[in-house]
Parts: C-alpha cells; sequence; structure tokens
C-alpha cells in the first residue's frame, strides 16, 4: 500500500508535467513548423515543373525573336499546351459520370411517369 502510493504519485506527477509539455512547450514549435512547410510547399507550386518549362519556351521563342537573322514572319510560335493536372480530370471524369447518371434517372422518370399517363386513360 505505502509503497505504491508513493509511485502512484510520482508518476501521476509525470503524466501531468508531459501534458504541459506536451500541450504549452511543443504547440509553439508545431505552428511554426506547419507555417513552414505550408510556406515551402506554396513556394514549390508556384515554381512547379510545368511553369519552368513554360518559362523555358518563352525564352527559347524570345531568342530567335531577338536573333535578327530571322524575320518575324518566319518565327514559329512556341505554343505552351498546359495540360490538365491529375485531379483536375478526375473531377471532370466525376461531373461527366454525375451527368450521365443524371440524364439516366430523368429518362427513368419521363418512362415512368409516360406509363403512369398511359394506364389512367384507359
Amino acid at each position: 500500500g505505502t509503497t505504491i502510493r508513493g509511485f502512484a504519485l510520482m508518476r501521476l506527477g509525470g503524466i501531468m508535467s508531459g501534458a504541459y509539455a506536451s500541450v504549452f512547450t511543443a504547440s509553439p514549435s508545431v505552428v511554426r513548423w506547419n507555417r513552414r512547410a505550408t510556406a515551402k510547399k506554396s513556394a514549390a507550386v508556384a515554381r512547379s515543373p510545368r511553369a519552368a518549362r513554360a518559362d523555358r519556351r518563352r525564352g527559347a521563342a524570345e531568342e530567335v525573336a531577338g536573333a535578327g537573322d530571322v524575320d518575324e514572319d518566319e518565327l514559329i510560335e512556341v505554343e505552351v499546351e498546359e495540360k490538365a493536372s491529375a485531379s483536375d480530370t478526375i473531377r471532370q471524369a466525376e461531373a461527366k459520370a454525375q451527368d450521365e447518371k443524371r440524364q439516366e434517372r430523368k429518362a427513368r422518370r419521363k418512362k415512368k411517369s409516360s406509363k403512369k399517363s398511359r394506364s389512367r386513360r384507359f
């Protein structure tokens, strides 16, 4: 009994000090870490590989235009094609599937209502 009470008291004190450390000491560090990660992520999105390639293509087109030995009429425009991201493609596919389901439901309702109207006539 007496030995366990001292141990239990020390154990409770350790749990409380650990909770204090987690909540009040570690929280600011976690917030700083999260903000830093968010800033890095937004910077990475701003300079995505696709954007870098587009910039290089534009730069190449400007170099050819500024070379002087090429007429502007003969200059071939470098088109930058924006590919849809995977999430955009998925969203488009989901929207198309929803639209198809909506059209099917509409056709079923129309068919069902036409059957009801025929049965009412007779």
